[in-house]
């Protein structure tokens, strides 16, 4: 049995058994000091990579850098030539200087008269739509409010209108409806008359390819007119291929019925 009887002697018996020199030294240290060579490199590791990753960064810049000049000497070399290309045109550019302002009036001129035509026809393509919708809105109301029959009463444009008329006359001779009322019933674009069961009704509807929110207020005021002037039901509805989001909100706040009718389904009524 070997006895230690100063430090000397555990030193070099600690020399002699190295397995007993590392538990003393896990004992002593503890094990996260004996760990920090191992930690120590792989921070140099890590130190080395980040130090590498920088050069190639740097040199990726200068490669980059380089290319911008060869760019920005190649810009500067294309604008002092066309510099001296507008040098050489210059004279031209005044010569044809009023023949440009000219043109441009004339543009002008005719941009206007292309927007005047543009209204035109949008309005033509409006009308055109409210006479072909007439037949499949009256469907598809009919099927939406559950109405037995249903038929145009009065139709902007046709001669039916007249009956519309006549009917807010004489509403409006009989004291149930206003001047203004009469006048206001009597440009409803569609009115349709029907029974629901064994009651009458009458539909009142605005049309348009995209109803809007005056296309819904229109719609609910009419029918609250034709409602008076009749003493009968009188139901709101505005038929069109597509539905304004804020009209969408005004219908239903009003109990006004959107009958969806696209452009093509018109067509297939002309």
């Amino acid at each position: 049995m070997t006895t230690i009887n100063n430090v000397i002697d555990l030193i070099r018996i600690l020399y002699e058994q190295p397995e007993w020199a590392a538990q003393v030294r896990a004992a002593i240290m503890g094990n996260r000091f004996l760990e920090l060579p191992d930690r120590v490199d792989a921070m140099n590791q890590a130190i080395e990579d980040l130090a590498r990753t920088g050069r190639e960064i740097a040199e990726a810049a200068d490669r980059r850098q380089a290319r911008l000049e060869s760019r920005l000497d190649h810009i500067e070399e294309t604008l002092e030539e066309h510099g001296k290309q507008l040098e050489e045109h210059g004279g031209m550019l005044a010569e044809h200087g009023e023949k440009l302002e000219e043109h441009g009036r004339m543009l002008a001129e005719i941009r206007e008269e292309v927007t005047r035509h543009g209204g035109q026809l949008a309005h033509l393509m409006g009308h055109n739509f409210e006479a072909l919708a007439a037949e499949p809105a009256r469907r598809k109301l009919r099927d939406a409010l559950a109405l037995s029959t249903l038929a145009v009463f009065s139709q902007s444009g046709k001669p039916s209108a007249r009956r519309l008329e006549n009917l807010a006359r004489e509403a409006r001779i009989a004291g149930a409806i206003s001047d203004d009322g009469q006048a206001d019933l009597g440009l409803a674009d569609l009115v349709f008359e029907g029974m629901n069961g064994a009651e009458p009704v009458f539909v009142v509807a605005e049309i348009s390819i995209t109803v809007g929110v005056e296309d819904v207020v229109r719609s609910a005021r009419r029918a609250a007119l034709l409602g008076q002037a009749t003493g009968a039901r009188a139901i709101a509805a505005v038929v069109g291929a597509g539905l304004e989001t804020d009209a969408a909100g005004e219908a239903d706040r009003n109990a006004v019925t959107f009958s969806q009718v696209s452009e093509a389904e018109a067509q297939d009524y002309q």
